[in-house]
This record gives C-alpha cells, sequence and structure tokens, in this order.
C-alpha cells in the first residue's frame, strides 16, 4: 500500500513538472513574441508589416481564410512567423535558396518550437509549373486536399510575380491573393526579339502594342531601360531632399556611371558580392564612392587591378562638369517612373479579370516617402465572372 502511494506521488509530481515545463514554455513563446514584434520596427522591413496590418482586416476574415501560402521573400522567417502569433494563421514558406529556409527554420526552432507545425518552410524554386508539387506541400501541411488559402508573395522579384498569378488563377484553393512586386527589370527576354516572356501579361494591353504597327519601336521603348524606371524610388522621396542630399545624389550617380563606362570600355563584367550595393549615405565624394563600390564588386570575377586606377580618374574629372546636370535628368527620369510602373502593375491587374477575377485591385498599402514600392495587386474568387 505504502510503496503504491509513493507511485502516486511521483506519478503526480512528474506531471506537475510536466505542467511547469510547458508553462515555462508558452511564458518563453509569449516573451519571444514581444521581443520579435520589438524586433519587427528595426529588422523586417516596413513593407511587409504594413500590408499584412492594412489588408488582413479587409478580406482574410470575411473569407475565414486560416492557412497562407508565403513566396518569397523569407530570410529570417519573422513575417511568417508574426502571421501565426499575432492572427493565428498557420503559414507555409517557399523560398529557393536553401541556405535561407535552413536559417528560417533554425531560428524557429530555436526561438518558437511550438510554432513548429503551424510555420514550415520547404525549399522550392517557384514557377509557372509548380502548382502540383505546391498543391501536394499544402496537402501534406494542412492535412486536407481542399483547404481554402492565401497567396502572398511580398518582394516577389522578376517572372515570380507573373507565375504566382498563374499559380493563383490555376490551383483551385487559392482564395486570395496578395502580390508586392519589384525588380520589374529581371524579368526574361523573349528569345531572338525584343520583349519579355511576361510583359504584356493581358490581352488588352498586347493588341494595344499590335495595334501600333511598328513591333521593334514598341519593343524599344518597353525594353529593359522602361523596366529599370518602372523600380525606381518614386519622386517623393526625391523631391523632400536637401540641397546637401541631392549633392550626395549626383556623385553618386555620376560616379556610378563613369565606373560603369569604363567596365564597358574595357569589356568589364560588374559581379556584386554583396546583397547591397554602395552605401550612399557614407559617399560624400569620388574616392569615398570609388573605395565602396570596389569592395562591394567583383570585376571579370577578381578585384580591380590598381593599373585602372589612373584611367577611372581621368574619366570622372571629364564628367565632374556634368554633376548639375544629373539631377536634372532625375527630375525627369522620376516624372515617367510612376506612370511606367503603373502600367506594369495595370497590364497584370487586366491580365487577371481577365481570367475572371473581378475582385481585382491595386491598393496603395504604404508612403511612397517611406518605400520604393508601396502598392500591392489584390484579387479574390469571391465572385469570379464566366470568361
Amino acid at each position: 500500500m505504502k510503496g503504491e502511494m509513493v507511485t502516486m506521488e511521483v506519478r503526480e509530481m512528474m506531471a506537475m513538472k510536466m505542467k511547469i515545463r510547458i508553462l515555462m514554455e508558452r511564458e518563453m513563446e509569449m516573451m519571444m513574441e514581444r521581443k520579435l514584434i520589438m524586433q519587427m520596427t528595426r529588422v523586417v522591413d516596413k513593407i511587409e508589416l504594413i500590408v499584412m496590418m492594412q489588408i488582413r482586416e479587409m478580406k482574410m476574415m470575411e473569407m475565414k481564410i486560416i492557412h497562407i501560402l508565403k513566396i518569397r521573400w523569407i530570410p529570417q522567417g519573422y513575417v511568417c512567423q508574426l502571421l501565426h502569433h499575432l492572427f493565428n494563421y498557420r503559414v507555409l514558406g517557399l523560398e529557393s535558396n536553401p541556405s535561407i529556409t535552413a536559417t528560417a527554420s533554425h531560428r524557429r526552432d530555436t526561438l518558437h518550437p511550438l510554432s513548429r507545425p503551424s510555420v514550415q518552410y520547404f525549399c522550392l524554386k517557384v514557377t509557372e509549373d509548380s502548382a502540383a508539387e505546391i498543391e501536394e506541400l499544402l496537402k501534406s501541411f494542412t492535412n486536407n486536399e481542399n483547404e481554402k488559402f492565401c497567396l502572398i508573395g511580398l518582394h516577389s522579384c522578376g517572372d515570380l510575380s507573373a507565375n504566382a498569378l498563374r499559380l493563383f488563377r490555376d490551383m483551385e484553393n487559392a482564395s486570395l491573393l496578395i502580390m508586392m512586386s519589384c525588380c520589374y527589370h529581371k524579368i526574361e527576354c523573349l528569345e531572338g526579339k525584343k520583349g519579355f516572356k511576361n510583359f504584356p501579361m493581358s490581352r488588352g494591353l498586347g493588341r494595344e502594342c499590335e495595334g501600333i504597327g511598328n513591333p521593334e519601336g514598341v519593343g524599344d521603348v518597353l525594353g529593359r531601360t522602361f523596366m529599370r524606371l518602372a523600380c525606381q524610388e518614386p519622386a517623393e522621396r526625391w523631391e523632400k531632399m536637401a540641397r546637401e542630399d541631392h549633392e550626395v545624389h549626383s556623385i553618386c550617380l555620376m560616379a556610378r556611371g563613369v565606373l560603369e563606362l569604363f567596365c564597358h570600355k574595357n569589356q568589364i563584367k560588374l559581379t556584386k558580392t554583396r546583397r547591397k550595393s554602395v552605401r550612399s549615405s557614407k559617399c560624400r565624394n569620388f574616392e569615398a564612392y570609388f573605395q565602396n563600390f570596389t569592395r562591394r564588386y567583383n570585376f571579370n570575377g577578381q578585384q580591380l587591378d590598381k593599373k585602372y586606377y589612373e584611367e577611372i580618374n581621368q574619366l570622372w574629372e571629364e564628367n565632374t562638369p556634368k554633376l548639375k546636370l544629373s539631377e536634372v535628368y532625375t527630375g525627369l527620369q522620376l516624372l515617367l517612373q510612376a506612370p511606367a510602373e503603373y502600367l506594369v502593375l495595370n497590364d497584370r491587374r487586366c491580365w487577371l479579370e481577365e481570367q475572371g477575377f473581378s475582385e481585382t485591385k491595386i491598393l496603395s498599402v504604404l508612403d511612397r516617402k517611406l518605400s520604393p514600392r508601396s502598392h500591392a495587386i489584390v484579387s479574390s474568387k469571391t465572385n469570379p465572372i464566366t470568361v
């Protein structure tokens, strides 16, 4: 009898220890959540948090969506984790870079182990033909092949945005799309002729371009330079710059032009060695810019040979008188930035409407002074029209 009582006491003690452990883990999770929210203001792009906050209440609650498929950009997994912690969504993140996927998974396992069933990351290069593979991942993740989900793309670079739009069309359970694109200039060119694989996407813009009757001319205007223009920072930030900032901007712009001219003349290929290019805030003169540039780029795969320094300095001296003129050209360029970007975004919106998704809008989700990319395409399958 005494032995049975001891056994019961041991069991009760073990059960109590387990409860305490669970409570401590939950408390740690809550502490990490609070810490995570504070980190968001410093680490995560403001775009992502604001997009989530503004659009979530408008669409997700009325559609009863509890699962989110997020394609690119994951980095540390902050936003995926926040979507789960703040709104109780289950999030499946897809990223093509295996090291990024591993980093996000490790961070989740270390700081938020209880969220492992609800926040998962997979390494997958998303293409327009990825629907079947993604559906299998979602089926495994949700344990329900008919579960509705929201497809989110933030910082969806180049053709990834167009691929995501096609996946939204092709995947029956994708009920809501939130797409913020970037890097329009990285979309794939057509082989053997001018133009792009994914622009125009819509039949409407395609017919207008064909109606001009000059495909070569259209290709020249709506080419790579046009796409680069569309993804420049907006005029709102430039026009509010102080005189000193305009001077620094002109130096950085001219310095970059001089270095690209030098590389063109000498048939040298530039390759970035870091994700971010030159930090203009630290470049108050050409020497500072040049040193910063050579630390962040390789020239034909290696460091720049010092024998070229004299030639580069000479090119800079020749072009220094054009510094003020460079800001005039910048102003003209920025006048065209917004129309160029709106053409790209509205082409994608029209394509979605042509597929039967009449509930498609372009929403301004962020102040253009805070972020160069401030618009999101939002589409739902609540009331699809018959095509």
